[in-house]
Parts: structure tokens; C-alpha cells; sequence
């Protein structure tokens, strides 16, 4: 039997957050091939790429996910997404992106990692004002700028300015305020190659974009099997929650989850037909799942809550090391 209110003094507890970064690392260290020798070949569409040390790549992506957490850990103070000033999404988060990091763990989901969430703070600026033109534009830059790495992002423009629509800031100019934004880097790209006379790259650009590949589950192990399903779990249960105590949230708040949760049904979509790019495209259910979780446990309090939470704790450590185990 549980002590009552366990789930409370967990959640509370400041020692929280540090004992699961540190746990976050411990799993993470089991997947880096250990020396960090070796040369790493970073390249992109328009781009032969450079040869970067392993070791810089495994450094990049401990500060991408670092930065992360600190966007999460600011919108959740900007926005009361967990109800109060909590960590535990946060902590959720790193827990989800340390075992995911056993199967996926590439530069450019790393990349895409910080990109969506500053996106995702721009949208959210948007909510309820009247012209949010240089909020739109940066958004838009950004997915511009990021899809020079990763092309698959700009499968994420019809979700942004449905969202847009939703906060009540989509108007002709926030349109073509996007439009700007969103094109911006390709106006210097396309002076680039027709000074080099490269012009056929845009090809290369296409295939990667428009390339079909649907998921094969052999070519997968079961247990990230087990780690995507909990990361379903843990996002539909949120979402039930949510809805059934819709009281106690605010509109935006509720608004703002919304949010997260339909870019996260929105990136699994992606992922059936965007096979080959699965790295990128799972990001945002880990934020779907991490907040919405958050937001389930740290403002539950009844017994059942605190057997849910246990239980779940253990279920992920148990799914973390049977994974590390069949590594």
C-alpha cells in the first residue's frame, strides 16, 4: 500500500527535477558509444555538410534538450499550463526524451526539438491579439529556417495557421505575414544557388519533401513499442482528464493544451506517411504527453491519482530498463 498523498510529496519536492535529470543522463550515457571518437557527417538537401566530431554532436544534442526543458519550464510559468509553478512535466519530459533518445537519437531531432517549442511560444502570443503580424512572421521564419535542416517541418504550416485561425489572429496581413516569413530564407537560398549555378538542388529539395515511406513494424524493436505506447497512454489519459474537470482550468489554459494535443495527433499522423523521418515527427507527442501528464497528476489528489502516478513511475523505469537491457 502507498502512503497517502505520496504523489504530492513527489510532485512538491524540490529534489524532484535534479534526481530525474540525473537519472535522464544515466540513460542517456548507455546509448553514446563510448569513446567519443570519430568523425559524424552533418549534411542537408542544399548543403554537402561538414565531417563534426562525435563527441560535438553528442554535446549539441544534451544542450538542445536542456533548452528545451527551460522553454517547457517557461511556458508552464507564463501560462499556468500545470495549474502552478511545477516541474514535473519537465521531469516527464526528460524521462520520455532519454528513453526515446535509445531508438531516435539524430541531430537533426535535436534541431527540430528546440525550433518547435520557440514556434509554439510564438503561436501562442498570438492568442487574442488583434494584429499579431511580427509574432506570425517570426514563426514562420523559424519554420523556414528550420526547414532548410529538416523539410519535413513544413508539413507543420497548414496545423500553424489553423491554429492561428483558433487564437483569433489569422487576418490577410498575419497571412502574408507568414507568407514572408516562411519564404525569407529561401529568397537567399535561391540567390545562392543562381550564383553558383546550382539551381537544380530544388530538386533534391522535392524528393526529400514529398517522399512517401510508411512504417514497417518489423523494422522496429518491440520494446520502443512499449515506450510509444506509454507515451499514448500517458497523453490520452491527459487528455481524458482534461475534459472531464474542464472547470478548473481557464480558457486559454484549456486552449493552449488543446494545442499540444492536436499537434501531437497531427505529428502522428505525419509519422504514418513520413516514415523514414519518425525522428522529427514524434517530438511533439513528447511534449503532448509531457504536459498534458504534468497537468493530469499535479492537479489530481485522490487515492486512485496516487496509485496512477506510482504506477506509472514504475511502468516507465520498467520500460526504460528491459530496453537498455535488450540494447
Amino acid at each position: 500500500m502507498f502512503p497517502q498523498h505520496l504523489q504530492q510529496h513527489i510532485i512538491k519536492s524540490k529534489a524532484t527535477f535534479p534526481v530525474t535529470v540525473v537519472l535522464a543522463l544515466l540513460i542517456w550515457t548507455t546509448n553514446v558509444q563510448w569513446p567519443l571518437d570519430g568523425d559524424v557527417h552533418i549534411a542537408s538537401w542544399w548543403w554537402e555538410g561538414i565531417f563534426c566530431p562525435v563527441w560535438t554532436i553528442e554535446l549539441t544534442n544534451l544542450i538542445c534538450c536542456g533548452y528545451t526543458v527551460f522553454l517547457l519550464a517557461n511556458l508552464n510559468e507564463n501560462y499556468s499550463l500545470s495549474g502552478h509553478r511545477s516541474t514535473l512535466h519537465c521531469s516527464i519530459f526528460l524521462l520520455l526524451w532519454a528513453a526515446f533518445s535509445l531508438f531516435n537519437h539524430t541531430f537533426e531531432g535535436s534541431l527540430t526539438l528546440c525550433f518547435l517549442l520557440i514556434e509554439v511560444s510564438f503561436l501562442f502570443r498570438c492568442y487574442q491579439e488583434s494584429m499579431p503580424i511580427i509574432q506570425t512572421f517570426t514563426l514562420f521564419l523559424l519554420i523556414g529556417l528550420n526547414s532548410l535542416f529538416c523539410p519535413v517541418v513544413l508539413w507543420y504550416i497548414p496545423f500553424f495557421y489553423l491554429a492561428l485561425y483558433f487564437f483569433k489572429g489569422m487576418t490577410p496581413r498575419t497571412f502574408f505575414a507568414g507568407v514572408m516569413g516562411l519564404t525569407l530564407p529561401y529568397w537567399f537560398l535561391f540567390v545562392y544557388f543562381f550564383c553558383i549555378d546550382e539551381t537544380s538542388l530544388f530538386q533534391h529539395f522535392k524528393d526529400s519533401f514529398l517522399k512517401v515511406g510508411y512504417i514497417n513494424v518489423s523494422e522496429y524493436p518491440i520494446t520502443m513499442w512499449f515506450i510509444f505506447g506509454y507515451t499514448l497512454l500517458l497523453l490520452v489519459s491527459g487528455n481524458v482528464y482534461m475534459e472531464l474537470n474542464r472547470y478548473q482550468d481557464k480558457i486559454r489554459t484549456r486552449l493552449f493544451l488543446h494545442t499540444f494535443l492536436w499537434i501531437s495527433f497531427y505529428s502522428l499522423l505525419l509519422t504514418v506517411f513520413q516514415a523514414d523521418k519518425s525522428q522529427i515527427t514524434i517530438i511533439p507527442v513528447l511534449f503532448g504527453a509531457s504536459l498534458l501528464g504534468g497537468h493530469m497528476f499535479a492537479l489530481s489528489s485522490t487515492r486512485f491519482s496516487n496509485f496512477s502516478f506510482i504506477a506509472a513511475i514504475l511502468l516507465l523505469l520498467l520500460i526504460i530498463v528491459y530496453s537498455i537491457w535488450k540494447q
